[in-house]
């Protein structure tokens, strides 16, 4: 039987599957050899809780052919959750060698203390903080509206900013995930966003990559008084 409350309450699932599941999901990640992966309540609240290492390791993959990364490269992953992509950077031997670096920002918590307790200790130049956005679906009681935040970087400071969900509802500029519960995953059309890219004396670094996660990489201009 479904219960529509249910389905949409991502913070009360979470609290059920911690309640019952989490428990027997250690006992199982032991004797797998997953340990290192975080507990169900966690990979079940963002994305699917089965497919940790796999998600990580394409995103790499991935990356890499993109030729992103080089010495020192400094990456932003907004939305980083339970750390799927930061896991597998941060455990990568040839990211360690090029000292590349990460932060992760999220508006969940518990995800966020889950990846400062189990990844930063791997990897000191992989930091997450908390963000408290307000997010009906995933941080309800956030105090920030999401218009008004500002991320806490210096300009120029990042290299790198970060999928198989479809979005059948198309709403002028955007496609939701989900009409029921907009809020939940939002697409936005390619026009629209290089719009908002100018307006904010960004540009586009091209061209864009596209595949099975898009990508669109931005950068500051250089002023006059910069290139002299």
């Amino acid at each position: 039987m479904k219960i529509p409350w249910l389905r949409r309450n991502f913070l009360a699932r979470r609290w059920l599957d911690r309640t019952f599941l989490d428990a027997p999901d250690y006992a199982m990640r032991a004797v797998t050899g997953r340990s290192h992966w975080p507990p169900y309540s966690l990979r079940a609240f963002v994305g699917g809780a089965q497919r940790f290492d796999e998600v990580g390791h394409w995103f790499l993959e991935e990356f890499r052919r993109l030729g992103l990364f080089s010495r020192g490269s400094a990456v932003l992953d907004i939305g980083c959750g339970f750390g799927r992509l930061a896991y597998t950077l941060a455990t990568d031997e040839a990211l360690r060698e090029l000292e590349v670096s990460y932060a992760g920002m999220d508006v969940d918590r518990s995800s966020i203390s889950w990846c400062q307790r189990h990844i930063t200790p791997r990897n000191p130049r992989f930091v997450f903080y908390h963000s408290d956005c307000y997010n009906p679906s995933y941080n309800p009681g956030g105090t920030i509206a999401t218009a008004r935040y500002r991320f806490p970087h210096e300009d120029s400071s990042l290299d790198v900013g970060r999928h198989g969900i479809a979005f059948p509802f198309p709403k002028g500029h955007l496609s939701l995930n989900r009409e029921d519960y907009p809020t939940n995953a939002v697409a936005y059309d390619e026009l629209f966003v290089r719009s908002v890219v100018r307006e904010t004396g960004l540009r586009v670094m091209e061209p864009a990559r596209y595949g099975t996660q898009d990508l669109m990489l931005l950068e500051r201009p250089r002023q006059r008084s910069e290139s002299l």
